[in-house]
C-alpha cells in the first residue's frame, strides 16, 4: 500500500510539471535561486538586485541542487514542492493506518492525494509545501513516541519544528505545539475523575500522575531536552546569516510576516467565516463525504485515536481563524486533517453490516458521484464554448467527458443497488484520472492562451544586441524577468525614473504593463514611446498587457 500510494502521488504531483508558465510568487523564487547561484551568496536573496527576505532562506535553499545539477527549468523548481506533496500524502497513510486501520489510511492518502486544491499547491513552487510537511511531521512524531515520552522522537519533534520554522516561519512549530497542547490538556482534563477514583485510599499522588502521563513530550526531562536541542536548532538558523552578512532583515522578517501578522494584522483581512468558505473549497471535489463525515464522526470508536484526529483538526482551524491576516491558502495544513477523518469514517461506513443507520454517508456518495456527473458535463461545455480547439483534441476531450459523466451515473447507478464499495472505487478512480488528465492536458489547452512567454521570446530576440542598460522594465514582474533570460536590468518604479533613463539613453528600450503605464502616466508623456511590438491579448492572470517600447526619436519628456 505504502509503495502504491507513492507511485500514484509521484504519478498526479510530477507528470508535466513544466506544462504551465511561472505563476504567483514563483517569479520570485527563480530569480532569487538563480542570483544565489550566479553571485555565491546564499544568505541574502535577491530579486532586481533589492535584497528580498520575503520568505526564510530554507524555502529557497532546497531547491538549488537540484537547480545547480538540472538547470533552471519551471518542472526542476517546482520538483521540491511535489515531492514534498508525496511525502505529506505518505505521512497520511502512516498516522491514518496507526490511528484507524491499513483500509482508513489508504483511503485518507486518496482523498488527499487527489483534493484539487492540494494537487495545485503541490506542483507551484512556493514554501506552502515544506511548511504543512513540517506541520504533519510534528505531528506525526509526537503519536510514534514523542507522546510517551521516548527521547529518539522527542528530538525528532522538536528538531524538525525548528527546521520548519525556516520554510515559511514559526507558524509551523507554533501551529503545531498548541494544537499538541490543547489535545494534552483535554484528554488530561477528561481523565482527571479516573484518576481521582483510582488514587482513593492511595499513597500516591493524582497531579504527579495527572501531568505525568498527559505532558511527558514537554514536562519531563526527555521534553526538556528536546526543547533545548529545538532552540539551539532554531537559534542557529536565525543567526547564521545575521553573523555571515551582519544584516537582521530575516529576523526583521520572522518578526514581521509571523508574529506581528497573526496578532496585529496589517495585511490580507477577510471575516471571521473565512476560512469555512475556503475549508469547503480545498475539500473540493470531496466536500460532501468531508462534511459527512465530520458529522458522523461520532460513529468511530470512541477513543484516543478520534479525540487526537478532531482535536488536531478543531486546532489548525481555530489557529488559523484567530489570526485576523486570512488567505486561502493558509488553511493548507488542516486538508490533510479533513482526510483523515473522511478516511476513518468512509472506511467504517464500508465495513459495517448496519448500512441502513448510514443514510448520510450514503447521501454524500451520491453527491459526490452526481458532482462527477456534471464536472463531465461542465468539461463538453468548455470545450466547446470556453476554449475551442482543434478537431483532434476536440474529440479527446469529448470522449473525456462522456467518460466522466458516465462515471459519474454508474457511482449513483451502484449505491442506489446499494454496491458501496464498488461506487467509492469507481469515484476514486475517475477523480484521480481527472486531476491528472486536467493538470496536464486540461493545463495545456489553457497554457496555450496564455502568451507571456511568447512575448518574451520574441522581446528577448528583439534584445538580442541590446546592451542591458539600455533596457527598462516599468514595474515589477519576476516572471516576466525571468522568461527574457536578461540579467542586470534597469527597474523603474516613477515616471521620473523614466525620465531620467531617456535622457542617459535616448536610444533605450521599455518594457511596461499598458494598464500601469496608463495609470501613473500622462497621456503627453506617453505619446513619445512607440510600439516596437505588444504581447497578444490572452489569459494572463494578474497582470494586464506588456509592450516592449521605444524611445521616439527627438522627443523628450519634459
Amino acid at each position: 500500500a505504502f509503495a502504491g500510494i507513492a507511485c500514484l502521488s509521484g504519478l498526479i504531483f510530477c507528470v508535466g510539471l513544466s506544462i504551465r508558465s511561472l505563476w504567483g510568487p514563483e517569479g520570485r523564487w527563480a530569480l532569487i535561486v538563480k542570483g544565489m547561484l550566479q553571485s555565491g551568496n546564499y544568505f541574502v536573496p535577491k530579486v532586481y538586485g533589492i535584497i528580498d527576505f520575503d520568505k526564510p532562506l530554507l524555502s529557497h535553499w532546497i531547491m538549488l541542487p537540484l537547480v545547480r545539477s538540472f538547470g533552471l527549468t519551471e518542472s526542476v523548481l517546482r520538483i521540491p514542492g511535489a515531492l514534498a506533496g508525496i511525502a505529506t500524502v505518505l505521512l497520511i497513510f502512516v498516522i491514518g493506518k496507526r490511528l484507524f486501520g491499513t483500509v482508513a489510511g489508504v483511503l485518507a492518502s486518496l482523498v488527499l492525494m487527489t483534493s484539487a486544491m492540494f494537487v495545485f499547491w503541490a506542483r507551484v513552487a512556493s514554501a506552502e509545501l515544506f511548511n504543512l510537511l513540517g506541520i504533519w511531521f510534528m505531528f506525526w512524531c509526537f503519536l510514534a513516541g514523542a507522546q510517551e515520552g521516548r527521547l529518539k522522537y522527542v528530538l525528532l519533534l522538536y528538531g524538525s519544528g525548528a527546521i520548519a520554522a525556516f520554510f515559511k516561519g514559526p507558524v509551523a512549530p507554533a501551529l503545531s505545539v498548541s494544537a499538541l497542547l490543547s489535545y494534552s490538556m483535554i484528554t488530561a482534563v477528561l481523565r482527571w475523575k479516573d484518576v481521582k477514583s483510582q488514587d482513593k485510599g492511595s499513597e500516591s499522588n493524582p497531579y504527579r500522575r495527572f501531568f505525568g502521563k498527559e505532558f511527558l513530550w514537554i514536562a519531563s526531562w526527555q521534553g526538556l531536552a528536546g526543547v533545548f536541542v529545538g532552540t539551539v536548532v532554531f537559534l542557529f538558523l536565525l543567526l547564521l546569516p545575521v553573523l555571515i552578512t551582519g544584516s537582521w532583515l530575516g529576523v526583521q522578517l520572522m518578526w514581521k510576516e509571523n508574529v506581528l501578522r497573526f496578532f496585529s494584522p496589517f495585511d490580507h483581512r477577510g471575516p471571521v467565516y473565512t476560512y469555512l468558505v475556503y475549508g469547503v473549497m480545498f475539500s473540493a471535489p470531496w466536500t460532501f463525504l468531508v462534511v459527512g463525515s465530520l458529522l458522523e464522526i461520532k460513529r468511530l470508536d470512541a477513543g484516543e485515536p478520534r479525540r487526537w484526529t478532531a482535536l488536531v483538526a478543531t486546532a489548525i482551524f481555530l489557529f488559523f481563524t484567530l489570526s485576523g491576516s486570512r488567505r486561502s491558502y493558509y488553511i493548507l495544513p488542516l486538508v490533510p486533517a479533513l482526510a483523515l477523518i473522511t478516511g476513518a469514517v468512509v472506511s467504517r461506513w464500508l465495513e459495517t453490516a448496519k448500512k441502513n443507520a448510514w443514510r448520510l454517508m450514503q447521501s454524500a456518495a451520491f453527491a459526490t458521484s452526481a458532482l462527477i456527473a456534471i464536472a463531465g458535463v461542465s468539461i463538453l461545455y468548455a470545450i466547446i464554448y470556453l476554449y475551442p480547439v482543434s478537431a483532434a483534441y476536440r474529440y479527446y476531450f469529448i470522449a473525456v467527458s462522456l467518460s466522466t459523466l458516465l462515471a459519474g451515473l454508474l457511482g449513483m447507478y451502484l449505491l442506489i443497488r446499494r454496491k458501496e464499495k464498488e461506487c467509492i472505487a469507481l469515484i476514486f478512480l475517475f477523480v484521480f484520472l481527472l486531476d491528472l488528465g486536467g493538470f496536464t492536458a486540461g493545463m495545456q489547452l489553457v497554457e496555450g492562451r496564455r502568451t507571456l512567454r511568447a512575448f518574451c521570446s520574441e522581446a528577448a530576440r528583439q534584445l538580442a544586441n541590446v546592451e542591458a542598460e539600455r533596457i527598462g522594465l516599468f514595474g515589477e514582474d519576476a516572471s516576466l524577468l525571468f522568461y527574457l533570460k536578461r540579467d542586470n536590468l534597469n527597474v523603474f518604479y516613477s515616471i521620473e525614473q523614466i525620465k531620467k533613463f531617456q535622457k542617459d539613453h535616448p536610444d533605450g528600450f521599455l518594457i511596461a504593463d499598458l494598464e500601469v503605464l496608463e495609470e501613473f502616466s500622462k497621456p503627453e508623456e506617453r505619446a513619445i514611446l512607440q510600439a516596437v511590438m505588444t504581447q497578444e491579448p490572452g489569459m494572463n492572470e494578474n497582470r494586464g498587457q506588456y509592450a516592449l517600447l521605444r524611445f521616439a526619436p527627438e522627443t523628450s519628456l519634459r
